[in-house]
């Protein structure tokens, strides 16, 4: 490994920063035949920091900055270098394997006009690029299940890739105002976000056994396959603003603001308002604090809405954050805090098995397909993706703090949380029959229709049925069990007398 790092001054208002590692495999060794297992990873990786700041003066400052990282994770060699016989058993962490690269290249203005107005413009691009591949083995038991076993193992039947990228282009401009000897503040800013994202599949080895040759055949007819090997391009575009004002006297803190976010694929507006308090009563060294607000974001996946595989018309995901709490310092350095915190989250994104698109594009040719006369239709497809998942979190956290002491000693922390998440799907739960009689209908028949509403799905098809699907799935767990979990901190400092 080789680590850099150069901090220099230029003058006395100008300064440049530099740092950077590398990573390098030790390919002398996985040259040498079983000294090395032919499948360890290797880590081929580096990254670097780059940083500008110029003070033209006391009004005005830049800085320019880009950092970047590079992570290449592969096996030594394949089998086949040292042993040709074995040239189609090979390994089966395809999906391991990590190839990936991302950037992030920014600038900064600051102007101070006066001592009391401050503005800050950003303007910075992110691009993110992945690799990644997923292969199939299977065993050729057209010689039988022994020899399949024995003789040849697993063998490769196919390998699919994926090349992934993200650009995002980023602009925000914040002007913040102090009053009062800074008592009180305004903030009112906005952003911009730009996101382009790509995603290309291909077919990157294909086994011609007759045998493998179905699997592959039955892999690339999935639809969700296919769609990834065409690939896509979709392009989004999120808008915000906002305004704060928050008022800092003696240990009283109230800070209320609000926010508005739109999002061009849904078409809509959001407010989200805000509140935060805190209350400091410094004969005891008590300190109450809580807060409220209300947040929205757009769907990031590309395959939510890729208008290939997914659905472009997702709305924003919607949470509530609420928390309240109280700290009480003691001794010299201590400190005790108990904070209680609920969350609520709906249009949460999900993935769905029973949204269409209407393949009637106007109630016109909704008639006119109930009444089997010519009209012409769009592509029908399942959206595979809705709003429809709703959940909420709750609990709590208890712990006790000690500060960094002035000269030597110990300081950390240790905190115990109990907490409980729980998600709900909202989708129709079918038994066997249920489920034979949707597919037949889903199958057979054009879908003219569909309304979503908050509680059922109701269909109607081309040959007059009607079919109505309760969204009756249950809460469950949202991730693994961490109803508790306890965590602790412990560093110690030392000072020369």
């Amino acid at each position: 490994m080789v680590d850099g790092y150069v901090f220099k001054n230029i003058s006395k208002n100008l300064n440049v920063s530099v740092s950077g590692r590398k990573y390098y495999p030790n390919y002398v060794l996985g040259r040498i035949p079983d000294l090395v297992p032919n499948q360890t990873f290797v880590s081929d990786y580096s990254d670097y920091q780059f940083r500008i700041n110029w003070d033209i003066d006391n009004q005005n400052s830049v800085t320019l900055s880009s950092f970047g990282t590079k992570d290449y994770r592969h096996p030594f060699a394949a089998n086949k270098q040292y042993k040709p016989k074995y040239d189609s058993m090979e390994s089966i962490n395809d999906a391991l394997i990590v190839d990936r690269n991302f950037r992030t290249d920014g600038v900064q203005y600051v102007w101070k006009p006066f001592e009391a107005v401050s503005n800050t413009m950003d303007i910075s691009r992110s691009y993110f690029e992945e690799r990644t591949q997923n292969s199939t083995y299977l065993f050729d038991t057209s010689k039988g299940a022994l020899a399949a076993l024995l003789a040849q193992g697993l063998q490769k039947a196919n390998t699919l890739g994926n090349n992934f990228s993200e650009d995002l282009r980023y602009f925000e401009d914040v002007m913040e105002l102090s009053l009062f000897k800074k008592i009180l503040k305004f903030r009112a800013g906005g952003q911009y976000r730009e996101t382009v994202s790509n995603f290309q599949g291909k077919i990157i080895y294909i086994n011609e056994n007759p045998e493998f040759l179905k699997i592959t055949k039955f892999i690339l007819s999935d639809p969700n396959t296919s769609a990834t090997l065409q690939g896509d391009r979709m392009v989004h575009r999120q808008i915000g603003y906002f305004s704060e004002m928050k008022f800092d006297y003696q240990g009283n803190v109230l800070s209320l603001g609000v926010r508005r976010d739109y999002h061009d694929l849904s078409d809509e507006w959001k407010t989200s308002p805000r509140l935060m308090f805190a209350k400091e009563l410094t004969s005891t060294r008590t300190t109450f604090f809580g807060g409220t607000g209300k947040f929205f974001q757009a769907p990031t996946d590309v395959s939510y809405i890729s208008k290939r595989m997914g659905n472009p018309n997702l709305k924003m995901e919607e949470s509530q954050h609420s928390n309240f709490g109280i700290e009480q310092k003691f001794l010299s350095s201590y400190s005790i805090k108990l904070e209680g915190y609920k969350n609520t989250f709906n249009n949460l994104v999900v993935r769905d098995n029973f949204i269409y698109n209407s393949s009637a594009a106007n109630i016109n040719n909704l008639i006119s397909g109930i009444n089997n006369q010519s009209t012409e239709f769009v592509s029908q497809r399942n959206l595979n993706y809705s709003n429809s998942m709703s959940g909420w979190s709750k609990g709590f956290e208890l712990m006790i703090k000690k500060e960094i002491p002035e000269d030597s000693g110990f300081f950390g922390w240790v905190s115990y949380t109990n907490s409980l998440t729980k998600r709900n799907r909202n989708q129709p739960v079918l038994n066997d029959t249920e489920l034979q009689i949707h597919n037949e209908l889903a199958k057979n028949h054009r879908t003219l229709y569909q309304d979503v509403s908050k509680d059922y799905y109701t269909n109607i098809y081309d040959n007059g049925n009607i079919e109505v699907l309760k969204k009756n799935s249950k809460e469950e767990y949202y991730d693994l069990d961490r109803t508790h979990m306890l965590r602790a901190g412990l560093k110690t400092t030392y000072q020369k007398s």
